[in-house]
């Protein structure tokens, strides 16, 4: 109530409207957004789970609503149109729409108007036989919506949630990937055998077609009719300048972590005979083609690993038993959306306090081997 009435007291009483003369209709269901960042993945799934609380408040179905954008939708991660398509846009209609050579455009409210208006010839005579250039369109059903920021993905400012469940943010992983075609990463009370991905979704096509840039795969020390044949998969997530820009948060020793952290698990896995491989692989999602495949990269890992980044918000999607690493840069120590995230959907989190270059390697090595020791205890399949 409290927004309400601020509202009402900056508004005021609106002043009466003679009727208005609908020159164009849109007859279905119109979600209509102003994004929050369109160049920063973290946000993008800020408005992701703004769309998904909304489309739940007003029963909303996502086959037959169309997002249209309010913002100008210029520049920005081009290739989370291809999400908000897939997962919020099913409705398809207009010339934009149309076109093979964007076939994830998403409107915006400049483009349903002028479209509308253009399919009827951009003018319309009155009862007098003046004509006029059309000006009003009308919406059969449409939801405003601004992004407020308050989410599950808030930073809480600057504090660590007190909340140790969140069932609905569990339920937007899920719906997120439902909706993308990949599994689901929760079992639910409809299906409540589900919470493992399909055999052959590991070390898939998608997988094998990621361009990795440094990548280790070791085989179990025990004889092949014992082995396991999925393996576990420990992803560090790199981040690295593009196109020349500068970047922070860099670790310019990565290479020495990554040879540490292999080192670490081939001991694991060779003193206790561990009956499957790991993969350890860098990834740099600024590399990946498609937003989609770096969701399905986190689904299908059991561990993420990284410097505190944006890209660490595809930790919603790792499986129940999964983990994720954090290497906190000392201006990110306030930051807990990541340690919350994972405490709110009931997965195992660890930070470590880094400069660049990393001082301690060893430690967070032996971390790694720690949080594997944990998957292995806990993986089914």
């Amino acid at each position: 109530m409290w927004l309400y009435d601020s509202l009402q007291e900056q508004a005021g009483t609106p002043a009466p409207k003679e009727n208005i003369i609908c020159d164009a209709w849109v007859d279905h269901d119109l979600f209509m957004i102003s994004r929050y960042d369109i160049n920063n993945v973290y946000h993008i799934h800020q408005d992701f789970m703004h769309v998904f609380l909304g489309y739940g408040l007003m029963d909303l179905n996502p086959d037959t609503t169309e997002i249209i954008f309010l913002d100008s939708d210029a520049g920005g991660i081009r290739k989370s149109h291809a999400i908000w398509k897939q997962a919020f846009s099913g409705f398809r209609t207009g010339l934009k729409h149309s076109d093979p050579n964007a076939p994830n455009v998403i409107r915006t409210i400049r483009d349903l108007a002028s479209e509308k208006f253009e399919e009827k010839g951009n003018v319309i005579t009155d009862a007098y036989g003046k004509t006029r250039k059309m000006r009003n369109l009308c919406l059969r059903s449409a939801t405003f919506s601004v992004h407020g920021g308050l989410t599950l993905l808030s930073r809480q400012k600057g504090k660590i949630s007190q909340c140790d469940d969140a069932p609905m943010l569990r339920s937007f992983a899920d719906f997120m990937l439902t909706r993308l075609n990949l599994p689901t990463a929760f079992p639910t009370l409809t299906d409540p055998f589900n919470p493992a991905a399909p055999r052959d979704f590991r070390l898939s096509d998608l997988l094998k077609s990621t361009d990795l840039n440094v990548a280790q795969f070791v085989s179990p020390n025990v004889p092949a009719s014992a082995r396991l044949v999925a393996p576990i998969i420990i992803t560090f997530l790199t981040r690295r300048p593009v196109d020349g820009r500068s970047l922070e948060r860099t670790i310019s020793n990565e290479y020495d972590l990554i040879k540490s952290v292999n080192s670490s698990l081939e001991t694991l896995f060779t003193l206790n005979q561990v009956r499957r491989p790991y993969l350890l692989r860098v990834v740099d999602f600024g590399t990946i083609p498609t937003m989609r495949e770096q969701i399905a990269i986190a689904r299908e890992s059991d561990i993420l690993l990284g410097p505190h980044g944006a890209a660490l918000v595809y930790s919603i999607y790792l499986p129940p038993h999964g983990c994720l690493i954090e290497l906190q840069h000392p201006s990110r120590r306030n930051n807990f959306q990541f340690r919350n995230i994972l405490a709110l959907t009931g997965r195992d989190y660890s930070v470590y306090p880094v400069v660049d270059p990393l001082r301690n390697i060893q430690e967070i090595a032996d971390s790694v081997a720690v949080a594997v020791a944990k998957v292995l205890e806990r993986r089914i399949d």
